[in-house]
């Protein structure tokens, strides 16, 4: 089977870093995809990092992840200020579903 013929689940269960890449069409560098496949193994995941360095991507993108693959899950984001909320994490989220490769529920 090759990747076109998988479902987005089974890309996600081989490895959700290459979900990004072969779904969400995101290029992610090492420690991306260390935070990516960090949140489907671990109950709690901390990331810190200077600014710039794409928490805010990355956690955009692992939000829709987990929304495709988890009927009917959610996910809650919190960040210190609404507007980062808002107009950081929102804007990605979008970012990256106006982006996909392969169409998600």
């Amino acid at each position: 089977m090759t990747t076109k013929e998988k479902t987005p689940q089974k890309i996600r269960l081989e490895d959700p870093a290459l979900f990004q890449e072969k779904i969400v069409g995101s290029v992610l560098y090492e420690k991306q995809k260390e935070m990516v496949r960090s949140v489907f193994v671990n109950p709690r995941v901390t990331v810190s990092g200077a600014n710039g360095t794409g928490k805010d991507f990355t956690a955009a993108r692992i939000a829709l992840e987990w929304l495709s693959v988890y009927e009917q899950s959610k996910v809650i984001v919190i960040a210190p200020t609404h507007r980062q909320v808002e107009t950081i994490f929102w804007n990605e989220l979008r970012a990256a579903f106006s982006g996909k490769l392969v169409a998600i529920a």
